[in-house]
């Protein structure tokens, strides 16, 4: 363990154990949470899309990153992708069973949607070029 720092610890027990489905589940939880405080608790619709592309936006922030402890970056990626897709489909449909606002009809909820997806896939693609990189030299 000598030269070993307390984030490298951490980062090889806990993270490495971590699924794409847990970040789903979280990214869910928060949209969820948000929309209803927004509904419940301060009665605003607008509040209800932002909570909503919120919850997809914290997804794809947080999620790209964790590729490079993957030993699978392929399969990572596409299950990854596979839960954006899911979680995009249940925090809009969401917004517009609460609201009547679709990606149709609202230029907020479609620029998120396109300019998170737009971000998620330069996320993952610079982060599975960067591990490609320093894996190559034996840093990884």
């Amino acid at each position: 363990m000598s030269g070993t720092t307390t984030g490298q610890m951490f980062t090889h027990s806990y993270l490495r154990k971590t699924k794409p489905v847990h970040h789903f589940l979280l990214a869910l939880a928060f949209g969820v949470v948000g929309m209803a405080a927004a509904k419940l608790v301060f009665a605003s619709q607008s509040g209800i899309g932002f909570m909503g592309c919120f919850g997809l936006l914290f997804y794809a922030m947080f999620n790209p990153w964790l590729v490079l402890l993957m030993a699978d970056m392929k399969r990572y990626f596409l299950v990854s992708l596979f839960y954006y897709s899911v979680l995009a489909l249940v925090m809009f449909g969401t917004v517009y069973l609460l609201t009547g606002e679709s990606i149709l009809n609202d230029w907020g909820l479609k620029i998120t949607l396109i300019s998170s997806t737009f971000f998620y896939f330069v996320a993952f693609g610079m982060m599975w070029l960067t591990k490609t990189i320093l894996d190559d030299d034996g840093m990884l």
